[in-house]
């Protein structure tokens, strides 16, 4: 039976942000995504009896561990770009800092398009590859703004340590949206776990490298087929 590909994006962002990734994965796979600022039940995707590996993009990793539900017949978790908890507060180390989060929240309502852009700007890592938000997003800037306000709350720093599937961890070493620093703190948290790390990398490694990330996912999947 070949596997589902469950992506779980970072904010509002059209699916069409996987489609590099998603055509050079090199096994017969599933998709189906599933999009944060959506409140949808998730049961029935999570539930049916189909291998899974959840690939999560940002803040699509503390979303995830933070859903109610079980997922049945999961091969493995991939986190791309992710941090385990969205504001930082008194530790430095792990999320997003809270001044840029209230900033970005009062700014989605009077100037979402600008907000987008200069978050895509910082997003990735080299100037040929800068992104136009609009092609991406899909969102009013005021559903973007209370998304961001909900998100906000999220921190699941404690649930990471209870995985009991295998993880593989990916990120940019020039990710100036969410350091690196959070994938090295979740390998060091996480009992069956692997770091990748992609040097000239930003925020989006499925745009920005698309050929590494499809290669270490791919590679992670090979290592857990024996299991289906």
């Amino acid at each position: 039976m070949k596997p589902l590909l469950i992506f779980i994006n970072g904010w509002g962002v059209k699916k069409k942000i996987f489609d590099s990734l998603i055509q050079l994965i090199e096994f017969d796979h599933d998709v189906h995504f599933i999009d944060p600022t959506d409140d949808l039940s998730l049961n029935e995707i999570l539930l049916n009896d189909q291998p899974k590996i959840v690939i999560t993009w940002s803040l699509g990793l503390a979303y995830y561990l933070e859903l109610p539900y079980n997922t049945t017949n999961r091969l493995g978790l991939i986190s791309i770009s992710g941090s385990p908890c969205f504001i930082n507060g008194d530790n430095q180390t792990l999320g997003w800092d809270l001044k840029i989060v209230e900033r970005m929240i009062k700014k989605l309502i009077t100037s979402p398009c600008d907000v987008m852009d200069d978050f895509m700007n910082n997003a990735v890592f080299q100037e040929s590859k800068l992104l136009k938000s609009s092609a991406l997003y899909h969102h009013s800037g005021l559903v973007l703004s209370d998304s961001l306000k909900r998100l906000s709350s999220i921190d699941v720093t404690s649930a990471v340590k209870s995985l009991d599937c295998d993880v593989l961890l990916i990120h940019g070493r020039d990710d100036y949206i969410v350091s690196d620093k959070n994938s090295h703190w979740l390998n060091a948290n996480i009992k069956n776990s692997k770091l990748e790390i992609i040097d000239d990398c930003g925020h989006i490694p499925h745009i920005e490298a698309a050929g590494v990330t499809a290669s270490h996912i791919s590679k992670f999947y090979f290592k857990l087929r024996s299991r289906i």
